[in-house]
């Protein structure tokens, strides 16, 4: 991708100095990559770490030669809003770490192209999000350039700056609708974490979801009729860290990709009023539904976790199911 393209010699005796950056996204505008967030199975796998190659080339733009420019290299927060709470504090943003050829990891790595390339790698945090890439970039002396902050061109000086983005994210769809003839999602901090935002999962698990709601509904009918299953957290909209701030990292740590979905212990009657509780151990009607759907599907997904506390626990109340 290049950024700096249009400068052109200012002065006599001043040369003009262009920087190409690139890495796998080079076609969208001012993106320089697109990553999964790491660690996506949660922090009770190994953790697994998802990262790509950030190159820079510094060059005389009337003749293509390559030059020797110093870059530095610096991660900002940019936009949380797929990941953490909503109104949390930018500055808690997590932004990933940059190393190279000298070590790993920071937030800032600092280098020289030579008369060829000078590569950073980039690890992407747990959490999902937009990450600000900002360059310092320094030609030789008598060389001028020129800023592209996120496409916008500046003026002729030295130094320059270069701002870009990495996009963090999971590809995951949307539960639509939230109230359904068979299922209503019930969650408790809507402010922080509302409905569109913390009910996205992959096509998959939405199916086979569906699937368990409908039978669920046609069990419990003749002994509750109208009631319905009470969804609250799958993932969100971007996948990833659900909570960085920790807040709650025990409940959620396998709500990253799209596959885990948590059930209330109240199911909802047609009105989506809440019922009484029905702790995951007594919850036969739940039980069966994920056992037929198994039988139906041919595999050994969907399964129902009771838990205590966001751990498994054959005797907690809690219900989780994996897809």
């Amino acid at each position: 991708m290049t950024w700096f393209d249009q400068v052109i010699r200012s002065a006599v005796g001043l040369g003009a100095a262009g920087l190409f950056l690139w890495g796998n996204a080079a076609s969208v505008e001012a993106q320089v990559l697109k990553l999964n967030p790491s660690n996506l199975s949660g922090s009770n796998a190994a953790p697994t770490q998802s990262q790509g190659q950030i190159n820079f080339a510094c060059y005389d733009i009337a003749t293509f030669t390559l030059i020797d420019c110093e870059v530095l290299a610096e991660l900002n927060p940019f936009d949380p809003t797929f990941g953490g709470h909503l109104d949390h504090d930018l500055a808690g943003q997590l932004v990933g770490q940059l190393g190279d050829a000298k070590g790993c990891c920071d937030r800032s790595v600092d280098g020289h192209t030579g008369a060829g390339i000078y590569s950073v790698t980039y690890i992407a945090p747990e959490a999902s999000g937009k990450v600000q890439l900002h360059l310092t970039w320094t030609p030789p002396p008598n060389w001028v350039c020129a800023d592209n902050n996120e496409g916008a061109l500046g003026t002729f000086r030295r130094p320059c700056t270069g701002i870009g983005h990495f996009d963090v994210g999971y590809p995951l769809q949307r539960l639509v609708p939230l109230d359904d003839p068979s299922y209503k999602v019930v969650r408790g901090d809507t402010v922080r974490h509302p409905d569109e935002t913390s009910t996205s999962g992959t096509a998959k698990t939405l199916g086979a979801l569906k699937l368990v709601a409908d039978v669920y509904s046609v069990l419990v009918t003749p002994f509750a009729p109208g009631a319905r299953l009470s969804i609250n957290d799958i993932s969100l909209s971007k996948g990833g860290l659900f909570d960085y701030r920790k807040d709650w990292v025990k409940p959620h740590q396998t709500h990253r990709k799209g596959t885990d979905v948590d059930i209330n212990r109240a199911p909802v009657d047609a009105n989506g009023n809440a019922l009484a509780p029905v702790p995951c151990p007594d919850d036969y009607a739940l039980q069966a539904a994920v056992g037929i759907v198994q039988v139906y599907l041919g595999t050994s997904l969907p399964s129902l976790d009771c838990e205590l506390n966001g751990k498994p626990n054959p005797s907690g109340p809690q219900k989780h199911i994996r897809f």
